[in-house]
């Protein structure tokens, strides 16, 4: 008998997985860039800041320097005619940034976090209407800050996102995608 329902239960698991993914998302995600220029964010010229990255990634403990500032927010707008809530800002939301230009690198700096987990933030979206969330800087992973990302020359560069919403409970959610939206890093001085 526990057999059977063991099996019934798996069973039944298996049938729910796959609708669940199928469900479209109401929702979508957009990067907006409110500056596209950014002066070039780095003390040294683009040569000496990569070979400075380099020396600091074979360093135990190394210190990164942070990420270029930036002027973007990551958009959520309601796709639907009804009212709908979604979750973000907690632990189980995962920001994963693709910058793709002249000359990109990351870093995964040793960062000390808290053991509490956070749980998300509700929010409601009426139809049509958005939330935004501020990006402060091109960083990304676990709650923002796991992930550095460098622009290593200047030039244009395109950035899109995925985005990790969470349930109430602070289990994992809809994973949403955005298009590119366009920055350039201006020539250093």
């Amino acid at each position: 008998m526990a057999r059977f329902m063991l099996a019934a239960f798996c069973g039944l698991a298996l049938l729910v997985g796959p609708v669940a993914a199928e469900d479209k998302v109401p929702v979508a995600l957009k990067i907006v860039v409110k500056k596209a220029n950014i002066a070039w964010p780095y003390g040294l010229g683009p040569k000496e800041f990569e070979a400075r990255l380099k020396e600091l990634s074979k360093a135990k403990n190394a210190r990164y320097p942070l990420s270029p500032s930036v002027d973007m927010v990551l958009q959520f707008a309601n796709t639907t005619k009804e009212k709908v809530t979604i979750y973000v800002e907690g632990d189980a939301n995962m920001l994963t940034l693709a910058v793709k230009g002249p000359g990109v690198t990351t870093a995964t700096p040793m960062l000390a976090v808290t053991s509490d987990f956070r749980l998300p933030t509700a929010v409601e979206l009426e139809p049509g209407k958005t939330f935004e969330v501020q990006l402060k800087g091109l960083v990304d992973g676990f709650r923002k800050s796991s992930r550095y990302i460098y622009p290593l020359a200047p030039g244009e560069f395109s950035i899109s996102a995925t985005y990790l919403l969470a349930t109430a409970d602070g289990g994992k959610g809809a994973l949403l995608k955005s298009g590119d939206a366009k920055f350039k890093i201006d020539e250093p001085k």
